[in-house]
């Protein structure tokens, strides 16, 4: 069978080698007993598609609960992005699952070993991976692995802290690393990923990933046979006992599984990064539903940050563990990495905070895909009046300026939070008046250039703004000795409606609920905003706006026709 190589001889001598599935196999294991109970489901869905890559987009039709969602989503890859792993290199992957690792291992060209403790997983992750010669999957409870092949890499993904359930010796963390370390090379990195029981989430009313019990973690409840996690202190420690002296730590939200920020550890040594603002409208999940929270975790995090200990209560840990100081396996002048994946392929960007030998902090977005190069990214969308209206996603050419100062939209969060009326209205007419200074807005029907006073007794649907204006919101605002807009990601040559811009950046900013005596909603702050500058608005203007929104998320997001998203993203947006 083409998918799979065969191991070593020496190796290979414990193993049978099921043509059929693509898998060996050790005669007469009956596995580890671990699974969730969807492996049959999940194995249909990776027969039926004909697209299994990291980046399919076939996937999200059949994600329609969490066993789907986190076996398929493209997002689970995202924890081995901060990695130097090359094609070629050796790997070998503990605790494969079904493949969504893997795949993406398989794509870049490394020489894969996936070792699964379970057939019916192992076999999901076999038709995930098929046609790829360089990737071999092993059937087998690893604590019985003994390859004499030794790996540049060691990946133990979700796997840690499942040792206090399944090891058998007295120290069971030691003895899942006693394993990683037996395979691994003089030079290689062992990557662990893992929740963190001090995870600001559990504080803050989610329940333990694993029991759904809250404040689990925080009180530190765990015994016996318990699916167990540790916080940074404790995980160092156990690290540098089975003699990984060398470790760094990453700090992902909303947790490993699905990440969409990873920060390095130097974050706490780079105060002036504000780290929190790019988790302001990443909240994290319980994947019991469990989404009540006491306090906005963004908010509470800026405060740690301040104070050296942002990521001892990440909610999860990615670490890169070493025998010995081997030189860098990752860009150490990355602070964090910001993913946005959830479009269409070509859309999909990663955003990369730098840190230079001067301390100054700068940034670069770069689109994931290479193809993007070479093929058209433009989405058009349609005004009331017929007018077609296309946009081009920014492509940055060079590092761009870390701008000193604080987000808007975390300020209006902030005010919103403390019910400070008179500092929202400030903001928000901030927002206005910088919109206006910076910006050309034009007669809708004649196309004439207004200025601020001859918005006035106007209609709101009679007035447009320059294209490259879309974006201009409070989530990409820095108030600081001046005020700065950045990432305006899209750009138009056409102007589009002011509605549009309004209704589409209230939305991001509003797109968290805080408690207040009277709860904001999109219209009131368009409807605000329209009074102050003695402009008229009806409702319809509203409906244009939202039109036009659904047009463009059509074009850009990784949304069903049905308006069906994923269900992590929908409940981020409850």
């Amino acid at each position: 069978m083409e998918n799979s190589i065969l191991l070593p001889s020496s190796s290979f001598k414990d193993y049978v080698f099921d043509q059929k599935i693509g898998i060996h196999l050790r005669p007469g294991s009956t596995g580890i007993g671990y699974r969730d109970g969807a492996e049959h489901n999940l194995e249909k869905i990776a027969t039926l598609v004909n697209d299994r890559s990291t980046f399919s987009d076939e996937f999200i039709v059949h994600m329609t609960d969490w066993p789907s969602e986190y076996h398929f989503s493209r997002k689970r890859h995202l924890v081995l992005r901060p990695f130097d792993i090359k094609k070629g290199d050796r790997v070998l992957e503990l605790g494969s699952g079904c493949g969504s690792i893997t795949r993406y291992l398989a794509e870049i060209g490394a020489e894969v070993t996936a070792v699964e403790g379970e057939k019916a997983r192992a076999s999901v992750a076999a038709k995930r991976c098929e046609g790829f010669p360089n990737v071999r999957f092993i059937v087998d409870n690893f604590l019985s692995l003994d390859l004499e092949e030794k790996f540049d890499w060691v990946l133990m993904i979700g796997v840690f802290e499942y040792s206090q359930k399944y090891a058998k010796s007295d120290d069971r963390q030691r003895e899942y690393l006693d394993i990683a370390r037996r395979h691994l090379d003089t030079d290689g990195t062992l990557i662990i990923a893992i929740e963190n029981k001090l995870g600001i989430k559990y504080f803050n009313g989610a329940g333990e990933d694993h029991n759904g019990k809250r404040f689990y973690g925080p009180q530190d409840l765990y015994s016996g046979n318990d699916i167990t996690t540790w916080g940074r202190t404790e995980i160092r420690e156990k690290l540098s006992a089975a003699g990984f002296t060398h470790s760094k730590f990453f700090a992902a939200f909303p947790d490993y599984k699905l990440p969409k920020v990873i920060f390095s550890e130097d974050i706490d040594k780079h105060r002036q990064f504000r780290a929190e603002e790019l988790l302001h409208y990443v909240k994290s999940l319980d994947y019991r539903g469990k989404n009540e929270r006491i306090f906005d975790e963004s908010l509470v995090l800026g405060s740690l940050r301040k104070n050296g200990l942002m990521v001892d209560f990440a909610n999860s840990f990615v670490i890169a563990c070493s025998l010995r100081n081997t030189g860098e396996i990752y860009d150490s002048s990355v602070l964090a990495q910001y993913f946005s994946v959830d479009r269409k392929n070509l859309l999909c960007t990663e955003t990369k905070f730098l840190s230079g030998v001067d301390g100054k902090i700068s940034v670069i977005k770069n689109p994931i895909d290479r193809r993007r190069k070479t093929q058209d990214t433009s989405i058009f969308v349609t005004s009331d009046s017929g007018d077609l209206i296309r946009f081009t996603q920014y492509k940055e050419k060079a590092a761009s300026k870390y701008f000193d100062g604080q987000l808007m939209g975390f300020e209006i969060s902030k005010a919103l939070k403390k019910e400070d009326v008179d500092r929202i209205k400030y903001l928000l007419n901030t927002w206005v008046a910088f919109l206006i200074h910076s910006f050309k807005f034009y007669c809708r029907d004649t196309g004439i250039e207004l200025n601020q006073t001859d918005l006035k007794g106007r209609t709101l649907s009679s007035i447009f703004v320059e294209g490259v204006a879309l974006d201009c919101g409070p989530h990409n605002i820095i108030l600081g000795e001046s005020i700065t807009a950045f990432d305006l990601e899209w750009h138009s040559d056409r102007a589009v409606p002011l509605a549009w811009i309004l209704y589409r950046n209230s939305k991001v900013a509003m797109r968290l609920r805080y408690s207040s005596k009277r709860p904001l909603k999109v219209e009131d702050i368009v409807g605000f905003i329209a009074q102050n500058l003695g402009v008229i608005a009806q409702f319809s203007d509203i409906e244009e706006a939202i039109n036009l929104e659904r047009q463009f998320q059509a074009g850009v997001a990784l949304i069903e026709p049905s308006g069906r998203m994923s269900l992590t993203d929908a409940m981020e947006e409850r």
